[in-house]
């Protein structure tokens, strides 16, 4: 078993679905867009961003 630490703070979680690592590319694309809106309410730390693999068609992208 391996253990990290994790920047404490609030993360934003977008869900990839589908066939991987495709899913996870597009859904990173969506995530720098959802950012470059001029209407973005949310701000990124730009400290840390995790990935969590859930099975082999779906992950969590964790935006700081």
């Amino acid at each position: 078993m391996i253990s990290i630490d994790l920047e404490e703070g609030t993360y934003l979680c977008f869900v990839a679905k589908g066939e991987l690592p495709q899913a996870v590319i597009e859904t990173w694309c969506e995530i720098w867009n959802y950012f470059a809106d001029v209407n973005c309410a949310e701000k990124r730390a730009y400290k840390t961003d995790f990935e969590l693999y859930l099975s082999q068609n779906e992950a969590e992208i964790y935006i700081g």
